[in-house]
């Protein structure tokens, strides 16, 4: 699946992967007006296969086999809360006032009541999180989402959400806490755990599978499809290997 998780939360692309199995069959080879690079995108794509395969994968799955699961409940749920601070930060760029105070009501209770985020307190208290990145807010400023790309190591991106998963990661590490980039690291990982027992749902070409999982997950994300995410209800009564 390669490094696709450093850009969508593990839930959201087992939903985007689910909806884009029906998508794949109709995708024909060769460029596209939406993926002009094509043939370079592909050979990026097969280097963070490569990458994933030999490093990543191995170490997510050490990760789930050693670390018991409310150790790991405990980190997903503190790295949530970190997306919820940059949430709350894109929201307010945004001029979404409901999305930024729902997002800051979370980081505020989960990293007191929660400590430091370990424990989701707001969520049992009903106060949902607004699911927003930078690329998101580039939209609503009017910037043209522009061509797929497959970056080294990032993994698949369009212009627009590229450069906002740079603005993103670079905001992250200005929060005050240690570890810089370690802590993006040790967030791929915890999510590349949280993604293995997906790995079986990518059937026959992956670039087209990765890429029409994605777009459609970025569509939906910024309000530019009208498909319907009918596997966010249905999620919980799935067996995702928690």
């Amino acid at each position: 699946m390669g490094f696709l998780i450093l850009m969508l939360t593990g839930r959201h692309l087992r939903i985007a992967a689910a909806l884009a199995l029906p998508l794949i069959t109709g995708c024909a080879h060769g460029p596209t007006a939406g993926d002009p690079f094509e043939a370079a995108n592909r050979r990026v794509f097969a280097f963070n296969e490569q990458v994933d395969s030999h490093f990543l994968a191995p170490v997510a799955r050490g990760y789930r086999r050693f670390v018991p699961g409310p150790v790991r409940r405990g980190v997903s749920n503190a790295f949530a809360n970190l997306r919820d601070l940059g949430g709350f930060v894109n929201a307010s760029l945004q001029g979404n006032l409901k999305g930024a105070a729902g997002n800051g009501s979370r980081v505020a209770i989960n990293s007191t009541a929660g400590v430091f985020g370990l424990f989701d307190v707001a969520s049992s208290l009903g106060i949902e999180g607004y699911r927003t990145d930078f690329g998101h807010t580039l939209a609503t400023w009017g910037v043209d989402r522009g061509p797929y790309l497959v970056l080294p190591l990032l993994g698949p991106a369009t212009a627009r959400s590229g450069a906002g998963a740079v603005v993103d990661i670079g905001m992250q590490q200005q929060w005050p806490l240690p570890g810089g980039f370690g802590v993006t690291a040790a967030e791929a990982v915890d999510t590349r755990a949280a993604l293995l027992a997906a790995d079986s749902m990518v059937s026959g070409d992956r670039y087209l599978f990765v890429r029409e999982a994605y777009l459609q997950y970025r569509a939906n994300l910024v309000g530019e499809s009208h498909a319907i995410d009918s596997f966010a209800e249905d999620e919980d009564s799935y067996d995702w290997g928690d």
